[in-house]
């Protein structure tokens, strides 16, 4: 069987910090407080440190934020690292990681549909893509049949985890400590694994 190519054209309104060519993508409503995460005009990769400087410079909500990313990441697969923290300084948004944090919704219109496998038969999509926090997920959810005229249908596994099997779609309690605990976080990694094992078949 020849190997199937991966085609992705990121289109220029997506912006966010990670591997532009990133199959994990993450959305969050919110844009660090910084001119150069204001400015951003696509997705760019941090460099090593970079993660910490921005929990330094802004609140403890980005570093919340970041260190949810990494435990789920490190529970989904840890890579060569021995700790999550280990994980989030040396790998979590830098080059070739092959996961992104998108800001701005129209991040999700635009990557929503430009992960493509090509293959002989058909084009369907590849990306896993998971939205922070129930009230942003309904909100992108309608915004993108506005612009669209398609509809995500969700399945609610739970009242704070929603699915969308055919888009490779989770809504998710935001990445804070408390809505998005480390036992929630498991049930995350288990619904993911769900789609993982479904985008295969």
């Amino acid at each position: 069987m020849s190997k199937r190519k991966v085609t992705i054209e990121r289109d220029p309104k997506i912006q966010g910090l990670g591997d532009e060519q990133a199959r994990f993508n993450v959305y969050c409503e919110h844009v660090p407080p910084l001119s150069r995460y204001q400015q951003l005009a696509k997705v760019e990769s941090v460099k090593a440190g970079e993660l910490k400087d921005i929990g330094d410079s802004t609140s403890n909500h980005w570093r919340k934020i970041f260190n949810v990313y990494a435990k789920l990441q490190f529970e989904l697969e840890p890579q060569q690292y021995a700790t999550w923290q280990q994980l989030r300084d040396d790998w979590l948004l830098q080059a070739n990681c092959n996961v992104s944090l998108l800001f701005q919704p129209s991040s999700f219109d635009n990557s929503f549909e430009c992960n493509k496998i090509e293959s002989d038969k058909e084009l369907k999509s590849e990306a896993i893509h998971i939205v922070m926090g129930k009230t942003y997920g309904v909100k992108l959810r309608e915004q993108y049949f506005d612009r669209t005229g398609k509809e995500i249908s969700l399945f609610w596994a739970t009242a704070e985890f929603a699915i969308c099997q055919s888009k490779k779609l989770i809504i998710c309690p935001y990445f804070d400590y408390r809505q998005l605990s480390n036992i929630k976080i498991t049930q995350l990694v288990g619904l993911i694994n769900h789609l993982s094992v479904s985008k295969q078949k």
